[in-house]
Order: structure tokens, then C-alpha cells, then sequence
């Protein structure tokens, strides 16, 4: 599945969202619990604005890797894009217990609090 998934990286890095789908879908069908290719996924879902999907992907890949704090992290960040600001904050949260020193998770909870308090 590692190389249908960089493949489908590949092709999100180019802007091809629907072929890198395509490549998601055959690392998945090779293997169902390789976490990566449910991130990669919720990304090329996120391009597409189809926020459903992108949350049921990165919570796939929250379950298959509970102790990583990026999955709850996009999907705190999927939330904030859709301004559903009490579930970005829980998810952010949850992101900062699991890793407290990631940058970008600060940088996230700066952008909730400007939404917030704008």
C-alpha cells in the first residue's frame, strides 16, 4: 500500500485530487488500517470542501493511531474551516494533551481564539 499511497501523494502535491483519490482508494483496498492513507484522504476530501467525509476520515485515522495527536488536530482544523468553533475547540484539546510542544497546534488555537473574539 506505501506506494499507491505516495503515489497518490504525488498526485495531490500536483493538484490531480482525483487521481490521488484514486491512489488512496487502492492503498486502502490493499490495506484498510494504514493510517497515512486515511490522512491522505481527509486532505484530498478537504480540497474538495466535502467536510463529512473529511471528518469520518481523519477520525479513521485517529482510531488507527490513537496515540498521535494529528488526526484529532486536522480535525480540529476541518472544524474551525467550517466555523463549528466548540468542535475545533474539544479537538484542539484533545491534540494539545496528547502532544502540548507542536507549534502548529498553538498556531490553531490562535486562529480559534481570533475567530472567536473577532
Amino acid at each position: 500500500p506505501l506506494t499507491w499511497f505516495s503515489v497518490g501523494c504525488y498526485n495531490f502535491l500536483i493538484d490531480q485530487n482525483d487521481e490521488a483519490r484514486r491512489y488512496f482508494t487502492k492503498a486502502y483496498t490493499m490495506d484498510s488500517h494504514c493510517g497515512p492513507t486515511w490522512v491522505g484522504f481527509g486532505y484530498a476530501f478537504a480540497i474538495e470542501s466535502e467536510h463529512d467525509q473529511v471528518i469520518t476520515a481523519y477520525s479513521t485515522a485517529a482510531k488507527l493511531y490513537p496515540g498521535s495527536h494529528l488526526p484529532t488536530l486536522f480535525i480540529g482544523m476541518q472544524h474551525l474551516q467550517a466555523k463549528n468553533l466548540l468542535s475545533a475547540e474539544e479537538y484542539l484539546l484533545t491534540s494539545s494533551q496528547i502532544c502540548e510542544s507542536d507549534p502548529l497546534v498553538l498556531n490553531e488555537f490562535g486562529v480559534l481564539y481570533f475567530q472567536k473574539f473577532k
